[in-house]
């Protein structure tokens, strides 16, 4: 059983002190945990044992919530982290969509409130949304830049009397009821379900040694529920009807799935009583076999020198990029963007910066970040395929030549004419400002000392897109039934698919 929680600001200084249970030097422990924190600069273990306490620690919004618990506390530590995101995601759900120090301390009262109506004695209760909105009273403060999140299940529950007394007994039944994520009364005008699949790509790999890192798909089933009474919802997924078993291992339902018909059925599927409102139905990580083609593929990257054939012009850096697509022809991807970087280009092959580089692509536009050290290709809408029709990019730099700028230099002094008047940014003086080098101060890198000295990071080309009406598992919505025995009514389902990238989709260059 848990027994103390604390939230601290990102100096690690409590913002709530909150005894759940009697705990012995809670001073002590508190201090402990600060040291920690320090010690680790806020990145410690989420569970840590120190001086006799158990530690279970979450970061959420720059803001460390702490459960504190004794050595004898008979709970399993993944529990009391469940319950510590739980406890910001109804803090969240009150206040806004981000909190911060000021918000938390604004609202003091609000989270005290719902610590004490989460939990009992240590012991977990009721964290969802839905149903614990009716026990707060306390008014919420919010931030003048904070936008509260919806809610849908607010004012929209229809209740037979506004009495206090029939309120609370409302709750007592809906907390202590067979279906405890949904309360009885809903009412709507017009019934209507979304169902969304959202699909994740996790792509890494080493483009010079053709070494694919990382090929994952993070999947999950959201839902927006807008149905009267208590309906009784049926949904065929192809994958669980045809009893993939790999699937099946990799799915987390929401607690309202009946788990029983769904495993004795011959044909397996999906029935539940959605919870009022926005709710995850299900998710699932699914490995996709290495040698699957990325939905977009970097084809090559290639950066070359290119000599000058008239002695009066400068050498120029060419750098090519060229990227395929692999998935249907008849959808499209959005909004791609691919962030090349351009710092290692600049020192290592000393690039002039007085002259401005050129860029060509067959597709959508360049913008050259020398603030950020990338170039970003983006392109709005890029048709599907099977690696048939490639796209490129085409930049070109001119290479730092000491012997032309001190000619010249010297050419202008001998003039009698004033010196030409130069338009446009000045990227050697941007350079400087952010970067604090001059780029023809910079001295030219050997490939092996390049890597030791930029780092990883800095030779990944990211990627960001996003494929509507697209699964890149392959999974698909058969059918989706709503049945409601006592009302009867006719509702509209609607069911959508779309593929993005996810925090890692990047290829490992070399520049």
């Amino acid at each position: 059983m848990s027994s103390y929680f604390v939230l601290l600001d990102e100096t690690y200084e409590p913002l709530i002190k909150k005894a759940l249970r009697p705990l012995y030097c809670v001073d002590n422990a508190i201090e402990q945990l600060k040291v920690e924190l320090k010690q680790h600069k806020g990145r410690t273990k989420p569970i840590f044992e120190s001086n006799g306490w158990h530690y279970a620690v979450i970061c959420r919004d720059n803001l460390y919530f702490v459960i504190i618990m004794q050595m004898n506390s008979r709970i399993s530590p993944l529990s009391v982290l469940h319950y510590l995101n739980e406890v910001y995601q109804l803090c969240r759900g009150f206040v806004g969509k981000r909190l911060d120090k000021i918000l938390v301390r604004d609202n003091f009262h609000l989270i005290s409130e719902l610590i004490d109506e989460s939990s009992d004695y240590g012991v977990v209760q009721v964290s969802n949304y839905n149903i614990i909105h009716d026990f707060i009273k306390v008014e919420v403060i919010k931030g003048d830049e904070q936008t509260e999140i919806p809610t849908n299940a607010r004012d929209k529950v229809q209740l037979e009397d506004q009495d206090e007394t029939f309120k609370n007994s409302h709750i007592l039944r809906t907390m202590t009821s067979a279906v405890s994520w949904r309360p009885k009364g809903i009412n709507y005008a017009k019934n209507e379900f979304f169902l969304d699949v959202v699909e994740k790509m996790e792509f890494v790999m080493d483009l010079d040694e053709e070494v694919v890192r990382t090929n994952v798909v993070n999947g999950a089933i959201t839902c927006r529920s807008f149905l009267s009474g208590m309906p009784q919802l049926s949904i065929g997924l192809n994958k669980v009807m045809q009893k993939n078993v790999h699937f099946m291992k990799r799915l987390k339902f929401h607690q309202c799935v009946d788990l029983d018909k769904l495993i004795k059925d011959d044909q397996p599927v999906v029935k539940f009583i959605p919870p009022d409102g926005e709710f995850e139905l299900c998710n699932y990580k699914l490995s996709r076999p290495l040698h699957d083609e990325p939905i977009i593929k970097l084809q090559s990257f290639d950066i070359s020198k290119k000599l000058r054939k008239n002695p009066d012009n400068q050498d120029k850096v060419l750098l090519k990029a060229t990227i395929t697509t692999h998935f249907k022809a008849q959808d499209s991807a959005k909004d791609l963007a691919i962030k090349i970087p351009i710092n290692p280009i600049i020192r290592k092959w000393n690039i002039d910066l007085e002259n401005c580089p050129m860029f060509k692509c067959d597709v959508g536009d360049v913008f050259f970040n020398l603030t950020d050290g990338s170039i970003l290709w983006k392109i709005h809408h890029l048709k599907g395929g099977h690696g048939e029709k490639q796209y490129d990019l085409n930049c070109m730099f001119d290479l730092w030549d000491q012997k032309i700028h001190e000619a010249e230099e010297e050419k202008l002094r001998n003039s009698m004419d004033p010196p030409p008047l130069r338009t446009g940014p000045k990227l050697e003086k941007i350079w400087k400002e952010y970067h604090g080098v001059n780029p023809d101060e910079s001295t030219e890198i050997s490939d092996g000392d390049n890597d030791g000295m930029i780092g990883d990071s800095s030779t990944l080309v990211r990627m960001s897109f996003e494929v509507p009406y697209y699964a890149v598992s392959g999974l698909k919505v058969e059918y989706l039934k709503i049945e409601e025995p006592q009302l009867n009514y006719q509702s509209f389902p609607w069911v959508r698919y779309k593929t993005l990238n996810d925090n890692d989709y990047a290829y490992q260059v070399s520049i």
